[in-house]
């Protein structure tokens, strides 16, 4: 998940980036360029994981620049690294980073320690927030669990990792799945009962 750290306003031109895609007549009669105006000349700092969504992140970063005129400044390493740079930025005030990179796990820390800015405080300005912008675009678990501490939202998410075993059931079930399986890897593939389902998302 991608969350801004306490830094003032630099950080609010950030959230503007929720506005690259434009899709209905409201949304049209917001302009990426005239909320990011008062920030024009002004740069961005974020830090994230050296892996390629964030070197995505980086590449679609040029076109927010080009209609903003904000420099948006990435610096990448491992994650672990990095969160403990920043919490070591947060309580030394010394707050170089607008935007990083928060694993899931580490959100209530930056949400306790006032670490993290409340994502309402972009989107619910209205100069700021893409009308387009809409919280239903998410799947709820992936919200709840990367960007949700204690109903307030302070992050948004960028990509979902899951961390458990996704399998088929009905490949599972196959048996001419489970023999080549077999003759392959020596090993059975897990019995269908034991497979969990989930619910189809639509």
């Amino acid at each position: 998940m991608k969350a801004f750290v306490r830094r003032g306003a630099v950080g609010l031109c950030a959230a503007a980036a929720l506005g690259l895609g434009l899709s209905n007549s409201e949304a049209q009669a917001w302009s990426l360029e005239e909320a990011a105006a008062p920030y024009k000349g002004s740069e961005i700092n974020i830090i994230c994981e050296g892996y390629p969504p964030c070197y995505a992140l980086q590449e679609v970063s040029a076109e927010f620049t080009e209609i903003t005129g904000i420099t948006v400044n990435f610096e990448f390493g491992d994650l672990l690294a990095i969160a403990q740079r920043m919490v070591a930025e947060q309580l030394t005030e010394s707050e170089h980073f607008d935007g990083m990179q928060v694993l899931s796990y580490h959100l209530a820390l930056f949400g306790e320690q006032n670490f993290a800015t409340p994502m309402s405080k972009f989107l619910d300005d209205p100069a700021l927030r893409d009308p387009s912008f809409n919280w239903d675009d998410f799947v709820p678990e992936l919200i709840a669990q990367s960007s949700i501490y204690k109903d307030e939202a302070i992050a948004l998410p960028f990509q979902f990792l899951a961390t458990f075993g996704v399998i088929r059931k009905d490949i599972v079930a196959d048996p001419g799945e489970r023999a080549a399986f077999k003759e392959k890897y020596g090993y059975d593939l897990p019995e269908p009962g034991l497979i969990m389902e989930s619910k189809r998302l639509k």
